[in-house]
């Protein structure tokens, strides 16, 4: 009698192993197809980089694919700069999304975009002293004496 219940718990022990694997295996394909959904949703949350992440593919490799160099594709991804509308359609190629998606996702980084910080820049102003009249005097006394001790030394 003892053993039939030992061979049973094994037998339930071996069901149960399966139905973790059949669990685990199902979490695993329902994850994949939630990432499948997210690639073809337009979410409100995608970015370019998200799309790229999703897409597996690394900065460099984008580029490759759609014709441009890593730090462009970087800096558009930062927001930095504002792709052109063909280059979106070469994302959008090399993402395997439609146009429409990538167009998106760089106008909501435009909005999340965090406005530079400028800088106050000191302007040196010069601050004009006023000469009185005497002391314009002064000077052109003193441009006249040099002048006169040049022609003075010269004449010698």
């Amino acid at each position: 009698m003892i053993e039939r219940v030992k061979s049973r718990t094994k037998a339930q022990r071996g069901s149960m192993d399966e139905l973790l694997r059949r669990l685990e295996a199902g979490l695993e394909a329902a994850e994949k197809r939630a990432k499948a959904w997210h690639i073809r949703s337009g979410t409100k949350s995608d970015t370019l980089r998200s799309l790229r992440d999703a897409a597996k593919l690394s900065q460099a490799e984008l580029a490759r694919r759609a014709g441009t160099t890593q730090s462009h594709v970087a800096h558009i991804e930062s927001g930095e700069k504002d792709p052109q509308t063909d280059m979106i359609a070469r994302l959008a190629t090399a993402l395997g999304v439609v146009p429409e998606r990538v167009f998106s996702a760089i106008r909501g980084q435009r909005r999340k975009r965090r406005p530079v910080a400028k800088t106050k820049t000191r302007t040196r102003t010069k601050t004009k002293t006023k000469t009185t009249p005497g002391a314009k005097a002064a000077a052109k006394r003193g441009r006249v004496a040099r002048k006169h001790a040049r022609a003075r030394t010269s004449r010698r």
